[in-house]
């Protein structure tokens, strides 16, 4: 698809993409500790490892990114095929949900950080410890709300370039999002399970993997040869 809109589309989903990977790698390039447990309760964070102008910097790369990410998503609904009326409203509904609740989440596991470095510091330990543990029990349930639209979308994404309802080819099956999400997050768990030592190419890896794969498909949509990626006619049966 040659459209010049479409084409703009695709660039604002990698910079989106790529801003929300910028939130990430604030929040994973810390060094793991032993005793780390979740989003919070990092030893990194414990001794002050996440300071305001790291929030302030995920808050604005977040803006970036999930404004990038509507016409991204909305490039993604162009490429499926007209025809699968009903595929194509869920997943334009579940782009908005994804793109409304994507900033609060991104801010809301930053607040979590800095509020645990900042009482940590100012207040003790154990203080931040004790906050850190609630915070995470009542404020990560809520995040679930992104993930079956998230999940949607993706698979959707996955189901119909499988079955030839995109205008790409099933060559772009290599480049799905929901496959390397999966793939990233699977690494280290694996390492884990055969009790390596975890690094923060791990931390990286696993939290970055939600944004790194859209990112790696949006840049594989514009830059990929047409031979390999376009297929002649689509289809929807």
């Amino acid at each position: 698809m040659k459209d010049r809109g479409y084409q703009r589309n695709l660039i604002a989903g990698a910079i989106g993409a790529f801003g929300m990977l910028l939130g990430d790698l604030s929040l994973s390039l810390v060094e793991p500790g032993a005793e780390d447990a979740g989003l919070f309760l990092r030893e990194a964070y414990l001794q002050g490892g996440y300071p305001a102008w790291k929030l302030v910097f995920l808050l604005i790369s977040g803006m970036i990114g999930v404004f990038g990410y509507w016409f991204g998503l909305k490039a993604i609904h162009a490429s499926l095929d007209d025809r699968c009326k009903k595929t194509k409203c869920c997943f334009r509904y579940c782009s908005m949900i994804y793109c409304f609740t994507g900033l609060a989440i991104h801010f809301g596991i930053g607040a979590g950080a800095y509020m645990t470095s900042y009482v940590a510091a100012n207040i003790g330990r154990d203080a931040a410890i004790l906050m850190a543990t609630e915070y995470g029990a009542h404020v990560v349930p809520a995040f679930y709300i992104v993930y079956p639209a998230m999940g949607f979308l993706f698979l959707a994404l996955l189901v119909m370039t499988a079955s030839g309802k995109t205008i790409y080819s099933k060559k772009m099956l290599l480049m799905q999002p929901i496959i390397w999400m999966a793939v990233c997050a699977l690494i280290p768990d694996i390492r884990q399970a055969l009790g390596s030592r975890m690094y923060t190419l791990d931390y990286v890896i696993t939290q970055s993997s939600g944004n790194f794969a859209p990112f790696i498909y949006f840049l594989a949509c514009l830059l990929l040869p047409e031979r390999f990626k376009m297929k002649k006619v689509p289809a929807c049966k």
